[in-house]
């Protein structure tokens, strides 16, 4: 199943970017490897709670960039 994400980038209109469950299944945080899901157009580390952007379609999974 595919979930819609809206994300925003510098010079581009609004879009929509698709991420697959199989992949969020798969990803964990890379702060404490807890489990991710996707909320509120980021990926959300169940965990420690840190959010990570989406950009253009690729989850930006660096703690560097992620909020906490």
């Amino acid at each position: 199943r595919l979930r819609t994400a809206k994300t925003f980038c510098g010079n581009c209109a609004k879009g929509t970017e698709m991420i697959d469950d199989a992949l969020l299944a798969i990803l964990s945080c890379p702060a404490c490897q807890g489990d991710v899901a996707f909320k509120d157009d980021r990926i959300v580390c169940s965990r420690c709670g840190r959010r990570y952007p989406i950009k253009d379609g690729i989850p930006v999974l660096l703690a560097d960039e992620a909020e906490e």
